[in-house]
Parts: C-alpha cells; sequence; structure tokens
C-alpha cells in the first residue's frame, strides 16, 4: 500500500504540475483538485499525506477522491489500469493501431475512447483523431465518436481535442473537409467535441461558416439551433452586414441553458439593440448572482466595448474580480485576456491611460486559444488604437489602425475598420 500510495502521489504532481516543497502548495493542489473532481479534500489531509503532519491511514473516500483527480472512476480502477495508460505503452499501442493501416477493433477504439473519457493521454488520442482525419478514414471515426461519452471528458480536453481535430481538418481540400465534416455531423460525440468545442472565429466567413449551415440543416436541437443562429448572426455584424442577421426566438427555458451560450445570447442582444437596454441588464445581473460569472462574461464583456456600455462594465468587473480573473483552467490565461481587454477600455474610458496600458502589456497573444487569437487580437489593437488617439501619438495611429485592417480584411470583420475609422488621422 505504502509503493501504491507513492505512486499516486508522485502522479498528483505530474497531473497538478505543482511541486510540494512548501505547505502553502497544498492550498492550489486543494483548490485544483475541488475544482476538477467537485469534491474537496481538506488541507490537513493533505499535509498528512504529504508529510507536513504525522500521517494516519488513507480513507477510501479519499484514495477515490485522488483517483478521480487522476482521471480514473475509484483509487481501485487506477490501480488496475493505470499501466495501461502509461504513457509510453500507450504511444506504442497507438502505434500498432495506426501500423496496420486497416479499421480498429471494437477493444482499440474502446481503449481510445475510455483514455478520453478519462482525461488521460488527451494529446495522444486527439492526434490519433487527428490522423484518422487527414487520412480521412470515415468508418473508423464513425464508430470511434458513435458511442463516446463525451459529458465525461473536461471542458479543457475537449478543447484539446477540438483543436488538433480542426487543423487536420485544415489540411483537406475543401471539399473533402466538407464532405468528412457532413457524414460525421449528426453524431453527438463529434459535435459537441469538434465544432462545438472549437468555435472558429478566425474562419467564421470561410469553411466554419459552412460547418455551422450543415449543423443548423441536419439538427433540431434547440440548444444547437441557438448556439448556429447566434454565430451566424455574429459573422454578419462583424461583417458590417446587420441588415443580414435574423430574428432569434427568446430561448424558453435559460436556466437550462450552458452559461457561455446563455451570455453570447445576452451579447447578441446588446449588439442587435446597439446598447444595453434596462430590462436586459437586470436579466443579466440576475443570472451573475445564480452561476459562474466568468463564463456568463465571455461573450457579453466584448458586446459592452463595442457598445461602449462602460460604466456599466466596470461596474461587473469591480463586483466579480476575483471570479473572472482567477487562473483555474487550461483556458483560463485567454479568458483572462478578454477580461483583461474590458477592464482596459473601462480606463480609458476613465482616462486612466497608465493603468489601460498595465493591463494591455499583460496580454500575451500566443496564449490565446487559436480560435479567438485573431478575433481577440482585433480588440486588442482596437484598444492601442484608443490609447494613441488620446495621446496624439501619430505613428503608432498609423501602426495600429494598419494592423486592425490588415486583420479586419483577412477575416472579413470589416466593422472593426469603421470602428477604427473614428480614431484614424486624416
Amino acid at each position: 500500500m505504502n509503493s501504491e500510495l507513492s505512486e499516486l502521489l508522485t502522479d498528483l504532481r505530474k497531473k497538478s504540475k505543482i511541486d510540494i516543497l512548501h505547505v502553502s502548495d497544498l492550498k492550489f493542489l486543494e483548490e485544483d483538485i475541488l475544482y476538477k473532481t467537485n469534491s474537496k479534500i481538506s488541507f490537513n489531509t493533505l499535509r498528512r499525506l504529504y508529510g507536513f503532519l504525522p500521517k494516519t491511514k488513507t480513507s477510501k473516500k479519499t484514495l477515490d477522491i485522488l483517483s478521480k483527480y487522476l482521471g480514473f472512476q475509484s483509487f481501485s480502477a487506477y490501480l488496475n489500469n493505470k499501466n495501461l495508460y502509461d504513457d509510453w505503452y500507450f504511444k506504442m499501442k497507438i502505434l500498432r493501431i495506426q501500423e496496420k493501416r486497416n479499421t480498429p477493433t471494437d477493444k482499440e477504439v474502446t481503449l481510445l475512447q475510455t483514455a478520453l473519457e478519462n482525461n488521460i493521454n488527451i494529446i495522444m488520442v486527439s492526434d490519433f483523431v487527428g490522423n484518422l482525419i487527414e487520412n480521412k478514414k470515415k468508418e473508423t471515426l464513425i464508430l470511434f465518436f458513435k458511442n463516446l461519452k463525451y459529458q465525461s471528458i473536461l471542458d479543457s480536453n475537449k478543447i484539446k481535442l477540438a483543436i488538433i481535430a480542426t487543423y487536420s481538418f485544415y489540411k483537406l481540400s475543401n471539399n473533402n473537409r466538407i464532405e468528412l465534416y457532413k457524414q460525421l455531423i449528426h453524431i453527438d460525440g463529434f459535435k459537441y467535441c469538434i465544432p462545438f468545442g472549437f468555435i472558429d472565429y478566425s474562419h467564421l466567413n470561410g469553411y466554419y461558416f459552412k460547418v455551422l449551415q450543415a449543423i443548423k440543416k441536419l439538427n433540431k436541437n434547440e440548444s444547437d439551433i441557438l448556439f448556429v443562429d447566434l454565430m451566424l448572426n455574429l459573422k454578419e455584424y462583424f461583417s458590417n452586414k446587420i441588415n443580414k442577421t435574423i430574428q432569434i426566438k427568446e430561448p424558453i427555458n435559460k436556466a437550462d441553458i450552458h452559461p457561455v451560450l446563455l451570455g453570447r445570447y445576452f451579447g447578441w442582444l446588446i449588439l442587435a439593440n446597439q446598447k444595453l437596454k434596462p430590462k436586459l441588464k437586470e436579466e443579466i445581473n440576475s443570472y451573475l448572482k445564480k452561476g459562474d460569472p466568468k463564463l456568463l462574461l465571455i461573450e457579453i464583456v466584448p458586446a459592452l466595448i463595442l457598445t461602449e456600455e462602460f460604466n456599466y462594465l466596470g461596474v461587473i468587473i469591480d463586483l466579480y474580480y476575483e471570479e473572472i480573473f482567477v487562473r483555474d483552467r487550461w483556458t483560463a490565461e485567454g479568458q483572462g485576456f478578454n477580461f483583461l481587454i474590458g477592464l482596459a477600455n473601462v480606463n480609458i474610458f476613465n482616462n486612466n491611460l497608465k493603468g489601460a496600458k498595465i493591463n494591455l502589456k499583460f496580454i500575451n497573444t500566443e496564449k490565446i486559444e487559436l480560435s479567438y487569437t485573431n478575433y481577440l487580437t482585433l480588440f486588442l489593437n482596437l484598444s492601442w488604437l484608443k490609447i494613441a488617439a488620446l495621446e496624439n501619438d501619430a505613428k503608432n495611429i498609423d501602426f495600429y489602425y494598419n494592423s486592425i485592417s490588415s486583420l479586419a480584411n483577412k477575416n472579413g470583420f470589416f466593422k472593426f475598420i469603421e470602428i477604427a475609422n473614428q480614431y484614424k488621422i486624416n
């Protein structure tokens, strides 16, 4: 048992990427375990496990929670299966499957599905899926995604899978890409892991638009249709074709909608009305109190920036500062940059240019999720353009205006050029 427990603690270090050198490090591990498993292990229990307090017998409940954090259903599952998913062994298994050049067996597909569902070896499984896409292995892809228990996959790992798979789709010709998508889009495991996992703003005026159309054509799920209609409307808005947007019906059961999607709906209403109406503000405030402010605000903040609702933006950032800037997941830095841009715009509005510059200098575009990079860079450059205009800095006005124009033309987001024109020196 001692050797098994030692191995478990070693795996915890690897998983969390937290070096337990000081007792204070255990606070970070405690918080991460709570977030990832929704189960609490006391600080004192962790101190006993890592030798900062006298050791006692570790309970089965504690061992199960720690094993769940590592991606296994229980401690017994960890003991029985951990060697099966050892990095090198697992890589060899994948290479053997690929070497056969024929359809994997049901057992082999189950092995890969189980790894994904238990959030183990995510990158290796994602690379395998990407290889299937590049080689147009339609039957194997259908087999893999058809019975995939995608609900058990962490959102951060769905994003990793979606990014790798999407970039494999990019390598196909346009016709092959769309054709393969049409073969897979009706499968929930594929739909919710790939096109819904990688919301591709950079190709919203290109192939991702066609993917969205295919989803809408083959789908009757109310939540999915809401997502597609909102994305299609955002495409037209950013393309400066607001007249081509469609009327979106108010969702019946908003409480059942994922907070990011609900926030996207609220954000769209702000953009469509070109302002934040009092009734909508009350509704947003109500949902902010009920759920996760960070998730709800991801798509609301950009809408508030574009409609210059900086008073309200400042209020919600003050109220939910700790929640929206907490670094608690793989995608946190990209989402945090979203809020930093919002905070910078509030500071610009209040003529606190020093504070705005500090906010913006924290942003590293290389750490933004690939699907959001161009989109958030447009907001970032627009923020710097505002600062340059207030400082009458002609050189930076030209630089940021040209940067916005180039990126907006590349993505077809001409709305940003229209806004940038307000700050251009004639």
